[in-house]
């Protein structure tokens, strides 16, 4: 059971999705956005954590993070 937080934070994503999706549609766009998540659309994949340019740069030249 969801506290009123989270649902308040669900509503609001909801809405921003729907928001989102209506500009795409009147600007001709495909793409849409989803509030739903990789399981809850039946993908079997991970998200991914945003690491920034400088972090994948010295990834890339196999440098390490201090």
């Amino acid at each position: 059971m969801l506290n009123p937080k989270q649902k308040f934070a669900v509503f609001m994503r909801e809405n921003w999705c729907e928001f989102i999706n209506d500009k795409l549609i009147e600007n001709n766009r495909i793409e849409r956005y989803t509030q739903k998540s990789y399981k809850r659309l039946g993908l079997d994949i991970a998200a991914t954590k945003h690491e920034g340019g400088l972090v994948k740069s010295r990834v890339a030249t196999g440098a390490t993070m201090d």
